[in-house]
């Protein structure tokens, strides 16, 4: 009787036992269950307590001694189904909290694609609408410059038969046809970033050079003498905060009105080079031979010739690094206009973030001139050979 209940019992408690040790097999588990409550039923026999009393009391403690045995694995497998089942429910919750996540992301993400959508959608409007400004005012002004011609030859025709009426209106007409021709000018004359102008800009009291362009800042003239319509930079030298250089701008034009009092030093009049040829006007430099502009670490022959002394000029340098392309044009005070393009590459480099009028900040080198300076203005693109013209007519 002993025999077949220990085999029994072993025959229960194996797999539970394989469970505790990590076995966690749902098979296992129904197994296990099973074989529990058959043994549920095997002490359920009426006959069964009465067989126990019957055999010998040192095996019926040792009987009692494994079905404690057995209720303790029992316990345990049910421990161990209950901490499986909780553990699957918490790596449900996970994976459902990760689903969560992947779908906030991917909210998100399709949030900032809109958004960066419209953001480029409203930059596309904001470049084609200023692109329809721009022809417009491009429209406009053509249109204004139309409507003077037209004026113009209504007004000549107007004169052609009001002098055969009644001579002696030529005088009055001729007023009207100046005032027409100046707005004309004003129209189609460029705007500079830079505009310093000694007759309108030159402030006295604080004794600075103020900018009348875009760029409104002032160059201290203190210690510079403003004589015959000018500033006389007796090799001296005044900054402007305002960098010329292609890394600020590819496109740019130099402009200066100057008349020589003596040759002097090296004659660069004004420019930004810290040491390399970079942007800037030399207008007696004997390695060019004659007035010229730097353009990146080389020289060439200059065949615009050395101004004369106690003469007014008037000379415009433009630059486009992305053509590698320079023009000089020189405008002399007998109305003549040469101009020389520049056929060796431009090799500029950054130079001084300022540009400097009346010479070069180098030091140890007198690059410097004796001249008395009018005018002084920086484009920030390349002027044309008509807008040149337009300017240089004005002054004239």
């Amino acid at each position: 009787m002993l025999c077949f209940f220990m085999f029994f019992l072993m025959t229960v408690s194996s797999t539970p036992l394989d469970l505790v040790h990590g076995k966690k097999e749902n098979k296992d588990v129904s197994n296990m269950m099973s074989q529990h409550r058959f043994s549920q039923a095997l002490f359920q026999k009426k006959n069964f307590l009465s067989e126990l009393a019957k055999a010998d009391p040192a095996s019926l403690n040792i009987i009692f001694g494994l079905l404690k045995d057995l209720l303790r694995v029992s316990q345990a497998a049910s421990r161990v189904f209950t901490t499986d089942v909780n553990n699957a429910l918490n790596d449900k919750n996970a994976k459902s909290v990760i689903v969560a996540d992947a779908l906030s992301n991917q909210t998100k993400s399709n949030t900032a694609k809109t958004a960066a959508d419209l953001a480029k959608s409203s930059a596309d409007l904001a470049s084609e609408q200023a692109d329809l400004a721009l022809a417009g005012a491009n429209g406009a002004v053509t249109t204004a410059t139309a409507n003077f011609d037209t004026a113009d030859l209504h007004h000549s025709s107007m004169v052609a038969e009001l002098n055969d009426k009644q001579p002696g209106v030529d005088a009055e007409s001729e007023t009207l046809r100046s005032t027409i021709a100046l707005i004309k000018t004003l129209i189609s004359t460029p705007s500079a970033a830079v505009s310093l102008d000694v007759s309108s800009g030159y402030d006295a009291e604080l004794k600075r050079w103020n900018s009348l362009g875009s760029d409104q800042q002032f160059m201290d003239m203190e210690g510079i003498e403003l004589v015959d319509g000018g500033f006389h930079f007796n090799n001296e030298v005044a900054t402007y905060p305002f960098d010329i250089s292609p890394t600020a701008h590819p496109q740019l034009s130099l402009e200066i009105r100057f008349k020589m009092i003596t040759r002097t030093n090296y004659g660069w009049i004004i420019g930004h080079d810290n040491g390399g040829y970079d942007r800037g006007i030399t207008v007696f430099d004997s390695r060019f031979g004659g007035i010229a502009s730097g353009i990146g670490g080389k020289t060439y022959n200059s065949t615009l010739g050395y101004p004369n002394i106690n003469e007014w000029y008037h000379v415009i340098a433009t630059f486009e690094n992305g053509n590698s392309q320079c023009a000089v044009y020189v405008h002399g005070e007998d109305g003549s206009t040469q101009v020389q393009n520049i056929e060796k590459p431009l090799n500029n480099k950054a130079g001084h973030s300022s540009f400097s009028v009346g010479g070069l900040v180098i030091p140890q080198l007198r690059h410097t001139v004796d001249a008395i300076i009018s005018t002084v203005r920086v484009y920030d693109k390349v002027l044309s050979s008509d807008e040149v013209h337009t300017i240089f007519s004005q002054q004239a």
